[in-house]
């Protein structure tokens, strides 16, 4: 009987609240604080790994349109690198509205032909000696949507220009300090204009300085100061020499 008794195996008996004890146990030796403490440490190594490969991979997820970006469009287009091969110069540049703006400057332009799908551009020597285009950069769709030429601006001078004009030159530092005071206004004409490109609302618009020169003489003298009357300025003052009679 003693034999029967120790040679018995006892049955495997699971009471139903162990688990739940044993489980207790368990997470009672981890406190919450740690487990927060571990996935606060995690996920900011895990942002930088992803911004890392972003960086690698494609930096320019992370970049708008720009004015690099107009230019590289821009060049690709034959019209525009037919501009700047003959001698086109980019003035100003500027964005509005998923869109880029690039003004360009031709000083005394061969005869070209610029195609546009709505309209035609061209030039021809001899008949002005500056023509400016608005060259428009669609970024949605990588491409030049639009080249149009520029009127130019009005350069003759009223009178009452005039009288402006003779007022900043009269309180002007700079010319009194060039010239005698007894020197006299020879004459006041119109001499160039300077075209920027303004941002208004999601539009870009060309805008136009006209700027002037007045002649002074005295003691058989002459000098020539260069005034921007839309900014009330005298920009320079320069020394012609002896007056030929």
């Amino acid at each position: 009987m003693i034999k029967k008794l120790e040679t018995v195996r006892a049955p495997e008996i699971e009471l139903a609240g162990h688990k739940r004890k044993l489980r207790a146990y368990l997470l009672s030796q981890y406190s919450k604080q740690e487990v927060f403490s571990f996935f606060k440490k995690a996920l900011p190594m895990g942002f930088a790994f992803i911004i890392l490969l972003a960086l690698v991979f494609e930096t320019s997820i992370f970049q708008g349109p720009d004015i690099a970006t107009a230019k590289d469009i821009a060049m690709k287009d034959s019209r525009f690198k037919t501009l700047i091969e003959e001698g086109g110069v980019i003035k100003d540049t500027q964005l509005a509205d998923s869109k880029g703006y690039i003004l360009v400057s031709l000083d005394k332009p061969k005869e070209v032909s610029y195609q546009d799908k709505t309209m035609a551009v061209s030039g021809t020597a001899g008949q002005e000696s500056v023509s400016e285009f608005l060259i428009e950069i669609d970024f949605k769709g990588k491409k030049v949507s639009q080249i149009k030429k520029l009127p130019l601006p009005d350069l003759s001078l009223s009178e009452q220009d005039k009288e402006r004009i003779t007022l900043i030159s009269e309180g002007s530092e700079a010319i009194r300090e060039a010239m005698p005071g007894e020197a006299v206004i020879e004459e006041i004409k119109s001499s160039s204009f300077q075209t920027k490109l303004v941002k208004k609302g999601n539009n870009v618009e060309a805008e136009s300085t006209i700027k002037a020169t007045i002649i002074y003489r005295a003691d058989g003298k002459k000098w020539r100061a260069m005034i921007n009357f839309e900014e009330n300025k005298v920009e320079s003052v320069e020394f012609l020499g002896e007056q030929k009679e």
